[in-house]
């Protein structure tokens, strides 16, 4: 299970990666420049990854400004062991978050981005955060 889920976590990233190829130009914030219809489709792809995988509920892509931020909804309640095997992975989420910075900077032409991961457990109570 919790090895696992680590590994789907990330290649939920990858995939997400390539899917903000997609350029958006003379606008000024990361948000104004991903169309709806991206973000729609960033979305489905990221629930279409998570759905056949009992450990999440729900899964949602937004971005707000310059802030690009993945929440998680686990589909049951983590034990104190299973939020400290997720708070190990901070820093891989963290190389992530901030590779797929330098390319979003990069692709849309902006500098102040921020990527966020946020999970909740099955209560929407947020167990764990991690970023750049």
């Amino acid at each position: 299970g919790f090895h696992t889920m680590r590994k789907k976590i990330l290649s939920v990233f990858s995939v997400l990666v390539c899917v903000v190829m997609l350029v958006g130009c003379g606008k000024k914030t990361l948000e104004k420049k991903v169309s709806s219809s991206e973000l729609k489709q960033m979305n489905e792809q990221a629930s279409a990854m998570i759905a056949n995988n009992s450990e999440f509920k729900d899964c949602k892509i937004e971005i707000n400004g310059n802030d690009l931020v993945y929440k998680y909804w686990f589909s049951f309640e983590l034990s104190d062991a299973q939020v400290s095997a997720l708070e190990k992975s901070a820093s891989s989420l963290e190389s992530q978050a901030k590779t797929l910075k330098s390319q979003l900077e990069k692709n849309y032409n902006l500098s102040n981005i921020t990527v966020s991961y946020i999970y909740y457990d099955v209560n929407d109570k947020e167990v764990f955060k991690a970023g750049v």
